[in-house]
């Protein structure tokens, strides 16, 4: 059996960032430690996420270096993929979601799919990506409680 490649969506490290401990960051932490598991995001997610920063600083209540720092050693931890390696894909994957936001999560699990057999997308917002036309193309949408489900943890 082959290894899980994992997309992570910026609403699941965000999720992670603002509560370091809390069950998105554990799950993250149990796939990183996973040898059959590899974790990744597109170059895009860095500069979707670095806007948002302060605002969820200040609705949250916490510093904004704090988040930032938590996002950075996140971030140093995943395969960040550059879009020269799944822009090809991306004429494809805008029809595969319902906002055009998410299509490079897509298309980067369009490219992962040339390496692995089982590639997921985990984010919070299932319902903007078409998931059985995902599915049938070999790729698994889910969220952190799915996946949860899944591992059986």
């Amino acid at each position: 059996m082959g290894k899980t490649a994992v997309v992570i969506d910026a609403n699941v490290l965000l999720s992670s960032a603002i509560r370091p401990g809390g069950p998105t960051h554990r799950l993250l932490l149990t796939l990183l430690l996973d040898p059959g598991t590899e974790l990744f995001i597109p170059r895009y997610l860095t500069q979707e996420v670095r806007p948002k920063i302060m605002e969820i600083s200040e609705r949250k209540g916490i510093p904004g270096d704090r988040l930032e720092g938590v996002l950075r050693a996140l971030i140093s931890v995943f395969r960040v993929v550059e879009e020269d390696r799944y822009k090809k894909f991306m004429k494809k994957a805008v029809k595969l979601v319902r906002d055009a936001r998410d299509s490079p999560y897509v298309a980067l699990a369009l490219y992962l799919l040339t390496m692995f057999s089982d590639v997921i997308i985990l984010t919070y917002n299932k319902k903007d990506y078409l998931t059985s036309e995902l599915e049938s193309m070999g790729i698994t949408v889910l969220s952190p409680a799915d996946l949860f489900k899944r591992l059986g943890i």
